[in-house]
């Protein structure tokens, strides 16, 4: 399923029309900026932790033969989200610039969080991805690759 990991206000900006179930919780105690976000795809699984793409904004990664752009707003706690860079018969790569997207060869720009297109062209596919901790990565991945910019 497509992951997105963000806070609340920025979901209903994105997302209006959302409903929520309120229930009780509490706080995990868990820095997500220590985690790694991972991308498991036939058999094939890479971590990209978080405090190194919030310095980066973008990893551009192929993961068992898909192009992969993973994106992470560069502010602590902020929001990320993986896509594929697969349009049409192209495969893009993308930067991040504030808030947009960009396409590093050619005219694209997207919205950051939702991959919608400001042009009118080809919305980019989110991707199913899971937050897991580093340990925890090497334990239930341990043929898994881990990425470094």
């Amino acid at each position: 399923m497509p992951s997105t990991l963000t806070d609340w206000a920025t979901w209903r900006r994105e997302h209006p029309g959302t409903l929520a179930l309120d229930a009780q919780g509490g706080m995990t105690g868990i820095d997500v900026d220590a985690t790694h976000i991972v991308i498991d795809l036939d058999e094939e699984s890479l971590a990209v932790p978080v405090s190194e793409l919030r310095d980066h904004g973008v990893a551009n990664v192929e993961v068992a033969g898909v192009a992969v752009a993973v994106v992470a707003e560069p502010v602590p706690g902020g929001w990320w989200v993986v896509y594929s860079r697969q349009l049409d018969e192209r495969v893009v790569t993308l930067e991040l610039e504030g808030d947009t997207l960009i396409e590093v060869d050619g005219p694209g720009r997207w919205g950051g969080a939702r991959g919608l297109p400001e042009d009118g062209g080809e919305r980019l596919d989110p991707l199913g991805a899971l937050t897991l901790l580093p340990k925890d990565f090497e334990v239930h991945f341990p043929d898994g690759q881990v990425w470094t910019p």
